[in-house]
């Protein structure tokens, strides 16, 4: 009993790890990718990568430059 509960815990535990360490490196990809336009950004789990344009926060991938 007590071998389950700390495999458990364990288990549970590098789960959590895991998902931090992804949810950094999203936020970081975003950042990377919006740094050096002059824009806002911002990153959510649920949102994704968002900028800020016209004052209004857009997904990053419906932001279209057209020359």
């Amino acid at each position: 009993m007590k071998e389950d509960t700390i495999l458990l815990t364990a288990t549970v535990a590098i789960i959590f790890a895991c998902l931090l360490i992804s949810v950094y490196g999203a936020e970081r990809s975003c950042y990377e990718r919006w740094k050096g336009s002059g824009k806002d950004m911002t990153w959510g789990i649920f949102q994704g990568c968002q900028i800020k344009h016209d004052g209004a926060w857009i997904p990053e991938d419906v932001y279209r430059v057209i020359p």
